[in-house]
């Protein structure tokens, strides 16, 4: 991330959460630490759609660099290295699960009988996410 100055802190943290599978990452590491494998099919079962492996890496580096998620290298045979989030990133969590209850709310107001607005999780699985996993989209 190129760092530059701000208008609003808000901004800094819309850019490090922008991309399509940022906010997937830190909601899927909240309910523990994961390996990579075991993030790449979880993402994979929950979004409905492959995610591939340089973007997941190249992800995982920027969320790494940004200090929202901790790689933890073990140094072990087989290789180990187990994604976490830090302090911040577990902010950043509760930040988005915020941003998803505002996102429903406005979402009733937004959307017509002919244009609706649908969601594959809400703010409250994302709330109990934390005490275990999302469910895969049905």
């Amino acid at each position: 991330m190129k760092y530059e100055r701000y208008h609003f802190g808000a901004n800094l943290v819309l850019e490090i959460i922008s991309g399509k599978w940022k906010p997937s990452i830190i909601c899927s590491l909240d309910a523990r630490p994961k390996r990579f494998n075991e993030l790449k099919a979880y993402l994979q079962r929950v979004n409905g759609q492959p995610i591939a492996q340089k973007v997941l890496t190249e992800q995982l580096r920027q969320l790494e660099n940004d200090l929202i998620v901790k790689r933890t290298d073990y140094h072990t045979v087989p290789f180990k290295v187990v994604y976490s989030l830090t302090e911040d990133g577990q902010r950043i969590h509760d930040f988005l699960i915020e941003m998803s209850r505002v996102g429903e709310n406005l979402a009733r107001h937004l959307a017509s009988a002919d244009q609706p607005i649908a969601f594959d999780y809400s703010y409250q699985q994302m709330i109990h996410h934390q005490k275990g996993e999302l469910h895969a989209k049905s």
